[in-house]
């Protein structure tokens, strides 16, 4: 039996915060993954507990929840560096996507509202001092309205209002359009994809390494997707396999192959290998002024589940 005093980390089967108080070394994640310090202490105001998994029972006996995904999207972009305190997740990736660096509140049904104390804010803030980072929280609706309150009190700004799309396959016909001018979606081995995915979207060096380090944490589950034209990468996608689910991230398409059916011909090959993999529901985020992308998803049978968006420390 865990301790109630854990700290769940990817790849780590429980963390005691007496252990992570030592600021012991720990390896996260997948083997090949870089050692990360794992610091932990204790705040005045902030107790720390359990990240919840996703439920184990078949998501196609059950309605897929705001919650589930949240959890999912933490598990498929795993932080280098996580704790929970309370009813808030802390992530921490050397600053690379605030997806992976920022305080997510994790819903729990023995927590009635999602109001934490201003004190605890503080306490937060200063565990993202401590890693040389500003405090970002990413906030749901209509779990974060509280919450969002507060922050916005506190002077901080929103910033990049998004959607969580999902697909139910279990009702979606074959994703078959007509994409045949297009050449066929390969699979691509994780460092050639990085290093063209790298090339594609001009990603400084800085930041390409940090997204290997997080990529490789879930490295067995991912699909590294590509089109070319003559040899040339001109849309990608990476799908990653989890329970009954499949995320998808990095969508892209060259400026040049835009709006000819590339971004449309990878998704629908992304769906099938999703379907393929067993996976119920397929789910993506938007942000929500990328009104062509989401009339794209929309084509494909994706609907909104909910919003989030990031508030972001003055």
């Amino acid at each position: 039996m865990r301790s109630q005093n854990a700290v769940s980390i990817p790849g780590v089967s429980s963390v005691s915060t007496e252990q992570a108080q030592s600021k012991a070394t720990i390896h996260i994640g997948h083997p090949a993954t870089p050692v990360y310090p794992v610091h932990t202490a204790p705040f005045p105001h902030i107790s720390a507990s359990v990240q919840p998994a996703l439920p184990h029972e078949p998501l196609t006996q059950r309605t897929l929840t705001p919650a589930d995904l949240e959890r999912a999207s933490m598990q498929a972009w795993p932080a280098l560096e996580e704790c929970s305190f309370g009813n808030v997740r802390l992530r921490c990736a050397g600053g690379f996507t605030k997806r992976a660096n920022s305080a997510v509140l994790i819903h729990q049904p023995s927590i009635e509202n999602s109001d934490i104390s201003d004190c605890a804010i503080v306490d937060v803030e200063a565990w993202y001092a401590g890693r040389g980072q500003n405090t970002v929280f990413r906030l749901t609706e209509p779990l974060s309205t509280g919450l969002d309150e507060q922050l916005a009190r506190r002077g901080y700004r929103m910033a990049d209002p998004s959607l969580v799309m999902v697909n139910d396959l279990s009702f979606a016909p074959s994703f078959t359009r007509d994409t045949s001018h297009i050449p066929q979606a390969r699979l691509m081995q994780d460092e050639e994809w990085l290093e063209r995915e790298r090339q594609f979207s001009n990603r400084p060096a800085g930041d390409q390494r940090m997204m290997q380090h997080i990529l490789a944490c879930n490295a067995v589950s991912n699909d590294y997707m590509a089109i070319e034209d003559n040899g040339t990468m001109v849309a990608c996608g990476l799908g990653v396999r989890q329970q009954g689910l499949y995320a998808i991230f990095c969508i892209r398409t060259a400026q040049s192959h835009r709006r000819r059916g590339y971004a449309t011909a990878l998704i629908c090959s992304m769906l099938q290998r999703a379907k393929t993999s067993g996976a119920s529901h397929a789910w993506l985020q938007v942000l929500e002024s990328n009104l062509p992308a989401i009339g794209l998803y929309r084509s494909l049978r994706f609907s909104t589940s909910y919003r989030y968006w990031y508030r972001i420390r003055p």
